[in-house]
């Protein structure tokens, strides 16, 4: 695979794994000059070409095998770009596959080896307002990685995660790089709410077995005169 050199107006970011003086890219995303995004994941396979666009009109889709798997409605990038939207989560990461050369990118973001593999983490991709914060809901223990590029609006947002790794986000200090963007908050469950839930239940099944054996007792209480009387 050959990237050609970057046009007018156009822009390109780089994901790659650092394997000793190796450079392997493992995903990228191009803005057009006309402004629309795209992100691209390099396979071995030509007919796999899993991607991601995001054009003028807001129309976003996802695309693997030539088949759309999600296709949705945006906010068109025809004026000012506001809040966030996220172009997607990609996996299967591999290296060998396609050498990353630093001169035919804007900027690149480079991630250690044993980070990202086929089966092994991911990186999301998302467009944030300046001063905004990416969508992408990840545990902040998860987020290996976090990179802003601001010489563009919207901004264009890195997020590689290992679900394996625990530890801190990175953010690496350069002028491309927006400090006001923090990791996602992860949400945890009050331990006490699930006992709670369970109690409830127990509750419900205790009132409904003293209800049977209250009706079984008046029935039987009913029953046994009955008997009695029949016996004299």
């Amino acid at each position: 695979m050959e990237l050609k050199p970057l046009r007018v107006n156009e822009h390109r970011y780089a994901v790659a794994i650092r394997e000793g003086s190796n450079l392997w890219l493992t995903l990228w995303v191009t803005r057009s000059p006309k402004g629309e995004f795209f992100v691209l994941v390099p396979r071995a396979q030509r007919k796999w070409t899993p991607h991601a666009s995001y054009h003028q009109s807001g129309s976003h889709h996802m695309k693997s095998y030539d088949h759309v798997s999600v296709r949705r409605q945006g906010q068109p990038l025809t004026g000012p770009f506001k809040g966030t939207v996220n172009l997607g989560c990609f996996g299967g990461h591999a290296t060998n596959l396609a050498t990353c050369d630093p001169a035919l990118f804007d900027g690149v973001v480079e991630v250690a080896l044993g980070v990202l593999g086929p089966t092994l983490g991911t990186v999301c991709v998302d467009l944030i307002e300046p001063g905004c914060q990416p969508v992408t809901a990840l545990p902040a223990h998860k987020i290996v990685q976090r990179e802003v590029f601001t010489n563009l609006e919207p901004h264009v947002v890195f997020t590689s995660s290992d679900p394996s790794i625990t530890g801190e986000i990175e953010h690496r200090g350069s002028p491309q790089k927006s400090p006001t963007v923090t990791p996602a908050q992860e949400v945890k469950v009050a331990p006490e709410a699930v006992p709670e839930r369970r109690r409830s239940w127990k509750w419900i099944l205790g009132g409904a077995l003293g209800l049977l054996i209250v009706v079984g007792a008046v029935f039987l209480a009913g029953r046994f005169p009955l008997r009695q009387a029949a016996q004299k």
